[in-house]
């Protein structure tokens, strides 16, 4: 066990992850992922977590990468405590608003980085879906410090979205590869250090025809890096005309992998 914790550690030390750079590009996405909120669990990831856990009224939750609110919402109307984090100032104002908007005006949002949020008190739970925090081993030592019954962790293994290979391939451009174990070498370090995680992977496909402005940021995030300029998108923007569908809408077809993790710091071998 001693080497598979040392592999899976070695697998974590990531490169640290460049915060501001990752903050200015959610502000500007900001107003295109609220617009994810109002749909259901699709995912699958609040379910997962809930048929774990059981019940989850009183339950202190933290929603670490918390983003526009979605999964707070839920993580309320079960009944939790919960609190959100996320360190975008667009996201936390976003998702005050959005938990406002669903009858939960005063419910904490910290505007913080999950490496440098220090609570004042402990959760039952710490959530995480689609955050890059499971990318650290030094969050690993966090999970185990803050949560006091477990944690649940959410991402996507492998990512395709055949409409942007499609652009992509217009533009001359190699999209950055979307494959992360990251969530797998958790899972094995949980269990070298004797927990009993619960895990699955199921494979998702998605085909939705959605408006351009939806979808122009979170591609030319994806193709131009964080930092993408005002003439990445103008550029991207007239590569998505030429293909989108007679009423002008993108026709989105996302094939991938979702995994979710959960462990139970009560089961130890």
């Amino acid at each position: 066990m001693n080497k598979l914790r040392e592999i899976c550690q070695e697998k974590l030390s990531n490169p640290a992850q460049d915060i501001e750079a990752s903050n200015r590009m959610w502000n500007r996405r900001a107003k295109e992922v609220s617009r994810l909120s109002a749909r259901a669990d699709g995912d699958g990831y609040f379910s997962f977590f809930k048929s774990s856990v059981g019940d989850l009224d009183g339950m202190s939750v933290l929603d670490s990468g918390c983003g526009a609110g979605r999964y707070l919402k839920l993580l309320l109307d079960a009944g939790a405590r919960a609190e959100g984090l996320d360190p975008s100032i667009e996201m936390v104002r976003t998702a005050k608003a959005y938990a406002a908007e669903n009858g939960y005006a005063d419910v904490p949002v910290y505007h913080s980085s999950f490496q440098e949020f220090e609570p004042t008190k402990p959760y039952d739970y710490i959530f995480v879906a689609n955050c890059p925090i499971v990318d650290y081993y030094e969050n690993y030592l966090k999970f185990l410090k803050i949560a006091k019954k477990g944690v649940f962790l959410g991402t996507w293994i492998e990512r395709n979205d055949l409409f942007l290979d499609t652009i992509a391939a217009d533009m001359g451009i190699t999209p950055r590869k979307r494959v992360s174990f990251d969530l797998v070498y958790l899972f094995n370090l949980f269990v070298a250090d004797g927990y009993l995680p619960k895990f699955q992977a199921t494979s998702r496909t998605i085909r939705e025809d959605i408006a351009p402005e939806d979808c122009v940021l979170r591609f030319a995030s994806w193709l131009f890096g964080e930092d993408f300029t005002p003439e990445d998108t103008e550029r991207l923007m007239k590569a998505m005309e030429k293909r989108l569908t007679p009423d002008g809408k993108v026709p989105a077809e996302l094939r991938g992998i979702r995994g979710m993790l959960y462990v139970d710091y009560s089961l130890k071998y």
